[in-house]
This record gives structure tokens, sequence and C-alpha cells, in this order.
């Protein structure tokens, strides 16, 4: 007895757009999409040895019909962005997105344009961080920071806000504590003049940054919205010992945050940690997008040891896919086996029955997703 899970439908919780020009890369290119390193030798030398990425272009040939690295790259190149992605996206079943969009926005394709050329509906995941930014460089006074930043999170666009980001594991760290208002207006003139000195300047750790956050944490909560946030494995600006799940632990025994939903993104290798946060804490979620790719032999074990701990309806899929559609089109697929393996090991186990099996399947795919996110319109 065993189960197949090849035409369940997912909706990928965790994603980013595409390039606008995504079908015309190079080799060099097209692995950099399914690596966090930034290192060119690395990608040039090393990165096509990888097991994922030879998997990768495996299961990719026989979709394509044409073998080997430079034969996809070819073939590629001469479809139609529609057709290609459609090709990737429909194999695997994938029946709406969640997007952040605040990654590299100035290379990648609109949401609007996107969702017509996949036919898909997606919803807008909005990073708290470029919209702190983007205020503080235009804000003249603290007053003013805090009014234009909840109009920044708040404002309405063509696909449907139904979450907010964080991406505090790249800039400080995890660890967070509640910081009084008189403490962040105090640094409002420190940090507005350092930003105004650089134009490359990036918001890090500071009392003015923490109250915002927490300010961020607030409205989401008001307005239904779950508050992703990285942590775990990630670009290589992120300092890994301060993105472990359990440093948030200060904010998740808050009272003043117990109405917010938190989802914990990726979370390799703190599989462990966020599922027993998931586990105890209500408004605990945990996604392994990127993990199931980016370590892809070893997703089956991930996904067991979520399900070891958290609840099934607390374990969400994404692919973290971006700039190609390979990635989260690979995303999916991985979850979709891992999730397979896992389920059957555990069916034949005895740990659960077939008809569990199944029912853990559609939660952990779509319908956790549907429910925590508010996607009606995927009934």
């Amino acid at each position: 007895m065993s189960i197949d899970l090849q035409h369940f439908i997912l909706i990928d919780n965790h994603a980013h757009p595409l390039l606008k020009r995504f079908l015309q890369l190079d080799a060099v290119a097209l692995r950099q999409s399914f690596s966090e390193s930034r290192s060119l030798a690395l990608l040039r030398d090393h990165l096509a040895t990888s097991v994922f990425y030879l998997d990768m272009l495996n299961r990719l040939s026989i979709l394509t019909g044409r073998a080997g690295e430079d034969a996809i790259i070819e073939f590629r190149a001469n479809q139609s962005e529609q057709d290609y992605l459609n090709l990737l996206w429909d194999d695997v079943s994938i029946g709406g997105l969640v997007i952040d969009d605040g990654f590299r926005a100035a290379d990648m394709i609109d949401l609007q344009k996107l969702s017509r050329l996949s036919g898909r509906p997606l919803f807008r995941c909005v990073r708290i961080e470029n919209v702190l930014e983007r205020c503080i460089r235009v804000a003249t006074s603290f007053d003013e920071l805090a009014s234009l930043f909840v109009q920044g999170l708040s404002e309405a666009g063509m696909q449907r806000t139904v979450a907010l980001k964080t991406i505090l594991a790249y800039r400080g760290g995890l660890e967070l504590e509640p910081v009084a208002s008189d403490s962040a207006k105090s640094d409002f003139e420190r940090v507005k003049r350092i930003a105004s000195e650089s134009p490359s300047w990036r918001i890090t750790r500071c009392a003015l940054y923490d109250y915002f956050l927490l300010v961020a944490f607030e409205l989401a909560a008001d307005n239904g919205w779950p508050v992703q946030i990285h942590c775990g494995l990630g670009d290589d600006d992120a300092d890994l010992r301060l993105s472990d799940p359990l440093c948030f632990g200060p904010i998740l025994r808050s009272e003043s945050y117990a109405a917010t939903s938190f989802v914990f993104l990726h979370c390799y290798p703190f599989v462990r940690e966020a599922a027993y946060l998931a586990s105890i804490y209500s408004n605990v979620y945990m996604d392994l997008s990127l993990s199931t790719s980016l370590v892809s032999p070893s997703a089956e074990l991930i996904i067991r040891e979520a399900l070891a701990a958290a609840p099934s309806s607390k374990i969400l899929a994404g692919t973290d896919g971006h700039s190609t559609p390979e990635t989260h089109w690979y995303g999916a697929y991985s979850w979709k086996r891992a999730l397979t393996a896992a389920l059957n090991s555990l069916l034949a186990e005895h740990f659960i029955d077939e008809q569990q099996a199944l029912e853990i399947a559609g939660r952990l795919l779509h319908d956790n997703a549907r429910l925590l996110y508010g996607l009606e319109e995927l009934a």
C-alpha cells in the first residue's frame, strides 16, 4: 500500500518573481539561481557537481527531451516565456503562489505580468525592510516616518497582500527584544543621517529598526497577515548562529504578539528547532522552502523531522523559487517526491493509515497555506 502525490495541487507559500529575461541565461547564470553563493569560481567550477543540481538537470532532461546543461540552455532560449514557464509549473501542478517581490525588484517581472504569463493567481508578501528603508529616506521626522511606514505596508496593489516578511536574520539576527518608542525616536536622526550619506545604505539592527519591526508585527495581526521570518540557510551575509528560530523566543513569549502568526522560512539546519516551536506556540508555523531544493537528497529526512514534532496543520510547502522557473519547478518536484517518500515510510511503519497520509499531504501541499493566508480564491 502506497500513496502517489504527483497530481496534488501545490500552493507555493513562499516564492519570488522571475528575471525579466529569464530565458536568456548562460550556464553560470542558471546555476546562480540554484545557489546562495556569490562566488563566481564556485558557480563556474563546483556548483554543477552538486547532487541536487545533477538531479535537477536529469529531471529537466526528461521533461524537455534535451540531455545535458548545454542542450537545455539552448532549448530554453528558443521557447516563449509563457510556454516554457507553464511547461514547468504545470508539470508539478503549482496552483498559486505567495510572492515576496522585494528581492532584486528592479530586475524582476512585475507580479501582474507574471500572473498573466503563468495563468495562476499570485498573492503579495510585503518585505518589511524595503518599506522601512524607503520611508526613512523620505521622512523628515520620526512621527512622519511612523505614518509613512504604516501607509507603505498597507498600500493596495494589483495583487492582494496576504503576508509580511522580515529578513532580520540578515540584518543582525533573530534576537529581538521589545523597544520603547522614546528609544526609537532618539535614534531617528542618526539613522536618517547615515541613510542620506550612502545611496547603497541598508538598515541594520538598531533601536529604530527593532521598534518598527514590532509595529509591523502588530499591524500584521490587525490585518490577519502572517509574518514570514527568514531563518537558517541563506545568503552569505547572514550569521547562521543568529538565524536559529529559538533566538526569536522573547517575541513568541510576549503577549503583545500572541495574535500575530509567524512562519519560519527554510529552517535548515534548524528544522527540529522550528518544529519544536510550532509544537508549543499556537501562532508559529514552519516552511521548508529552499531546504527541500538545495539539500534535496535529505529532503525526506527533513520532512520527517518536521512531522515528528510539529502538527501537520503547521507545516507549509514552498519553493523559494526565484529568477528562473526551474527553481519553482524543482522546489515543487522535490517537495512532492520527498513528502511521498516520507508519508509512505510512515505508512509502512504503521504510524498512520492511508487516509491519514492523504489528509496530511493535502494539508502540507495546499490546505494549510489556503487557510493561513486566507486564499479563498483557491478553495
